[in-house]
């Protein structure tokens, strides 16, 4: 799997599902992506070297203090 890793993902984003098999099982599938507008996309944490983060209004997230449900449906208004 490793060595064809980059022909997998070639063959998958032309079309193609790639069936990922373990001991003659499959296992995991590499299939295209439908429709990239709707995908969520995860980004490492900026670093923040003016210091300028903590103005932000973000709100505080930790045990009991903001509901992530709450922010949830917040955010969905917002778009």
């Amino acid at each position: 799997m490793k060595a064809n890793f980059s022909e997998y993902l070639r063959r998958a984003s032309a079309g193609e599902r790639v069936t990922v098999m373990k001991r003659d099982r499959p296992v995991a599938q590499l299939v295209p992506v439908p429709d990239e507008k709707h995908l969520l996309r995860l980004r490492k944490p900026i670093k923040d070297p003016t210091g300028l983060l903590p103005l932000l209004d973000v709100p505080p997230v930790g045990r009991g203090k903001v509901k992530s449900l709450k922010l949830l449906l917040e955010d969905r208004r917002r778009r």
